[in-house]
């Protein structure tokens, strides 16, 4: 995931989950920079989510990048970069700014990682999310360790291990006001579902779904091999096209078909969520 020679950069909201992330990473001594993006939802409490990881970043001295960001509608301050036509999603529009930020700061300062600090909570949230939107199974495998450059050093670790660490370092975090209201179906699923689910019905609801997860994880690895194996012998990729040869396909499993047609538009740059 890390090796000693990377520089590290880490995306930074103030939170307990991120906070925690900086303060391992520091304390196993990586060269590491702060990356916070304001996205303006909340007002005065966004900002100072922003100087708060200013000031932590400069408590521990290391390097901060920060970005404004309007994710709602344009504003007068130049400063900020409006996003138009998120209203629907503001959700993914907050993921599409911090990526685009941290690919820059990579790119520009010779970052060689980026760590997000996701837990197992938010992992399996996002599988239970997934799993009620009708998602097929690659879709139920979000937040691996290591995407890429991207690494999620926190991801077998719960929230309440988090907090307790941070407690027992005495530091304190920014709270988002926003993740207790109810109008947000992940905050419902947090605060509600999931609750009633492990009351009613298994104790251990996160672990156990976790250990589903890398379950999935590992059968699908094997499912992408046989895909891609299939695609390079039977699929060419040209300028602007992926071509399939569809009559070797239409005596294959239904599964693989799938799962080759998505690869192939993976390939050209899809995200898949049209």
């Amino acid at each position: 995931m890390l090796v000693a020679r990377d520089r590290v950069l880490a995306g930074v909201s103030g939170g307990a989950d991120s906070v925690c992330l900086l303060l391992v990473l520091k304390e196993l001594e990586y060269d590491v920079g702060v990356a916070h993006v304001n996205h303006g939802l909340r007002g005065a409490e966004s900002n100072e989510d922003e100087e708060f990881t200013r000031q932590l970043a400069e408590t521990l001295r290391v390097e901060f990048f920060g970005r404004r960001v309007s994710l709602m509608r344009p504003s007068p301050d130049a400063s900020r970069r409006p996003i138009p036509g998120v209203e629907a999603n503001i959700e993914a529009a907050g993921r599409k700014a911090r990526k685009e930020f941290f690919a820059e700061l990579v790119k520009e300062h010779g970052f060689t990682k980026i760590a997000v600090a996701h837990t197992r909570n938010d992992r399996v949230e996002t599988f239970l999310m997934n799993l009620l939107r009708g998602s097929g199974s690659d879709g139920l495998i979000s937040m691996a360790p290591v995407t890429g450059n991207t690494v999620r050093p926190l991801i077998e670790s719960t929230r309440q291990d988090i907090e307790a660490y941070m407690e027992d370092q005495n530091q304190a975090w920014r709270t988002d006001s926003t993740n207790l209201d109810l109008g947000f179906a992940r905050n419902r699923l947090r605060h509600v579902v999931i609750p009633t689910l492990a009351s009613e019905f298994n104790p251990n609801l996160i672990e156990t779904l976790a250990r589903t997860v890398e379950i999935l994880t590992d059968e699908d690895k094997w499912m992408r091999a046989i895909t891609d194996q299939w695609l390079s012998e039977n699929g060419t990729k040209e300028e602007y096209t992926f071509v399939i040869q569809s009559e070797k396909l239409k005596s294959s499993p239904l599964g693989l078909v799938r799962r080759v047609i998505r690869s192939g538009l993976r390939q050209l740059g899809s995200e898949l969520r049209d």
